[in-house]
């Protein structure tokens, strides 16, 4: 149990981020969900390139469903620490950035994995802002992204990709979505012995009568679907 007045808790206050910038506001917090995006590897002098990366993917998320319907039950913040430096770590390239946020590629050794570790200094970062759920951006055009559910998710705002990753990956934050890549090894192999997986989007079973969308299901099409 944690004790408020126990003397060690540290109240310093952290360094501020600048302003917060109001991307879309549709009501009261404690009505709405508070959707933060937190720009990393962005320096001062590239605040402006921010806000525009911000809006645009902020849109996008809000251009296709079921985001789109429920639009107006989203309030979206953002913060952007400067950075000395543009971009953020590639160590596969021998790139190291000290971003304040801390995100950095090659999480897990995975190249296009894009994730921060520093949870204390993200945390610090983001309290300056109200925050359900949290989106870091980061300022680099390479493929990569992340997303954990009930954590953060993360995107390279330049990539070519970057409105589907977006999209995507806060999927996986905001609602648990498991990946449904079909021609991935994982997804090919026999559910023999397979437990049910929690994500609400999978399944391992392959009987219509006890699938978790069967009330979606379209007559005559056969479960499994075939895939030409």
């Amino acid at each position: 149990m944690l004790d408020p007045k126990d003397p060690t808790i540290d109240t310093a206050k952290p360094a501020s981020p600048g302003p917060l910038l109001e991307i879309q506001k549709s009501g009261d917090s404690a009505d709405k969900v508070d959707f933060l995006i937190l720009g990393d590897g962005y320096t001062a002098a590239e605040r402006g390139k921010f806000e525009k990366d911000a809006r645009r993917l902020a849109d996008m998320l809000f251009s296709v469903s079921p985001f789109k319907e429920r639009r107006s039950d989203f309030n979206v913040w953002g913060l952007c620490p400067p950075s000395e430096e543009s971009g953020i770590s590639r160590p596969s390239t021998g790139v190291h950035r000290r971003s304040r946020v801390g995100a950095t590629y090659d999480a897990f050794g995975v190249e296009r994995s894009v994730l921060t570790f520093e949870n204390r200094s993200f945390r610090d970062v983001a309290s300056f802002a109200p925050y359900e759920f949290v989106e870091i951006l980061v300022n680099g055009n390479t493929y990569g992204g992340g997303g954990i559910f009930g954590l953060y998710s993360t995107v390279a705002a330049d990539s070519l990709w970057s409105p589907y990753v977006f999209v995507h990956e806060f999927g996986h934050h905001f609602a648990g979505l498991a990946d449904e890549y079909y021609t991935s090894e994982s997804a090919m192999l026999p559910d023999v012995g397979r437990l049910e997986p929690w994500e609400p989007n999978v399944t391992a079973l392959k009987d219509p009568a006890n699938v978790k969308w069967k009330a979606l299901l379209t007559p005559g099409v056969p479960i499994p679907t075939p895939w030409r």
